[in-house]
């Protein structure tokens, strides 16, 4: 529970946070009774608010891929046959991809 208070940057007191989410969970079963409860009907706000942070903190990791894929691509031109035989990717169109994610996404990241 921890690790998913400090995914959600949960400020103040820890007790009434998930107080608030028993209470939220108790709500949606009075609402839909005999149905299974659903973290992404309850919560979708708190689940895309984790998603943000993981992705947040995997960022570098990911433009580093990200470059490091486009510069073998560029400088080799192999070692991408995945992309070619199971998406219909061409070399160049795999780094015209990979150059365009960084340019994008991790240009404050990745050089």
């Amino acid at each position: 529970m921890r690790e998913v208070e400090k995914l959600l940057d949960t400020k103040g007191d820890a007790n009434e946070a998930r107080q608030a989410m028993i209470g939220a969970i108790a709500a949606w079963a009075i609402d839909h009774p005999n149905v299974r409860v659903e973290a992404s009907a309850v919560f979708p706000h708190y689940l895309k608010r984790m998603r943000e942070a993981i992705y947040d903190g995997k960022r570098p990791a990911v433009a580093a891929l990200a470059r490091d894929v486009e510069r073998l691509v560029r400088d080799q031109g192999t070692g991408l046959d995945e992309l070619g035989t199971r998406y219909g990717y061409c070399p160049h169109c795999a780094a015209d991809a990979a150059s365009a994610t960084l340019r994008r996404r991790f240009g404050d990241l990745v050089v």
